[in-house]
């Protein structure tokens, strides 16, 4: 989904989806044209709930400011805390540095 013209309508459906789903662990919406009302709605209604995403890229949209990306690597790395607690553990390929460092 990297580099399309997916918008903030886009962001409320992909919310609506992942606020239940705990199956997919890493998305990469990079370079996509989501605001940052469509950026803090992925925040506070689906990543400070979904607990199995471990990797979200949401650099090169317009919403996507410092404090966005620090809020998101914090939603990440609870994320990842919570997986290693349940004995399991996180596919490497999805740990990417600078997406969890600010």
């Amino acid at each position: 989904m990297t580099r399309n013209k997916l918008g903030d309508t886009f962001a409320k459906s992909l919310q609506s989806a992942l606020c239940y789903d705990k199956y997919i662990k890493s998305i990469n919406v990079s370079g996509n044209r989501i605001g940052p009302i469509g950026l803090k709605s992925i925040i506070k209604l689906a990543l400070m709930e979904n607990n199995a995403i471990v990797a979200f890229d949401a650099r090169l949209n317009p919403g996507c400011s410092e404090k966005v990306e620090r809020q998101l690597a914090l939603c990440m790395l609870k994320n990842i805390e919570k997986v290693r607690q349940k004995g399991l553990t996180v596919n490497p390929e999805f740990l990417k540095p600078e997406l969890y460092s600010f």
